[in-house]
């Protein structure tokens, strides 16, 4: 929202595309929690004293999709903060879905890539959800923290 100092989260989603165009990377994927946080500029309480709530976030040139527990998308100043009801562009449009429906999400994200197409997610993610990236589609760039944007 335009009351918060800084960077507004479409501001950081438009930065991160930018230096995802000059790696030529076609999807990014968020699992750090305070990286999540920081990219949409929203706070919880999942864990307590740390401001973070449980996410994951997978963002393409033109999607976001964020992965969260759908009872937190029922407050109203979420809503209105993410623009969930009403987007001021497409490609800053956010879909959301569970938490853990992540795997899958990324599964078929994988499964639709072209031959050149590359993921870019960080060496901290869980096993599990690394394994889901084909080897070949691991984009080898260091990720330093988004806060680089």
């Amino acid at each position: 929202s335009s009351s918060v100092p800084g960077l507004t989260w479409q501001d950081k989603m438009t930065a991160l595309r930018s230096k995802m165009a000059e790696r030529k990377i076609s999807w990014f994927v968020a699992t750090a929690l305070d990286e999540i946080a920081w990219l949409f500029n929203l706070r919880g309480s999942d864990i307590e004293y740390n401001p973070v709530f449980f996410a994951y976030a997978i963002v393409g040139m033109n999607t976001i999709r964020l992965f969260v527990d759908i009872k937190r998308l029922a407050v109203p100043t979420v809503r209105e903060h993410l623009q969930l009801d009403t987007p001021s562009k497409v490609e800053l449009s956010i879909q959301t879905a569970p938490y853990e429906s992540v795997f899958t999400e990324l599964q078929a994200v994988c499964a639709s890539l072209g031959p050149k197409e590359k993921v870019w997610i960080s060496d901290k993610a869980s096993c599990a959800l690394m394994q889901v990236i084909p080897k070949v589609r691991e984009c080898d760039c260091v990720i330093p923290d988004t806060k680089w944007l």
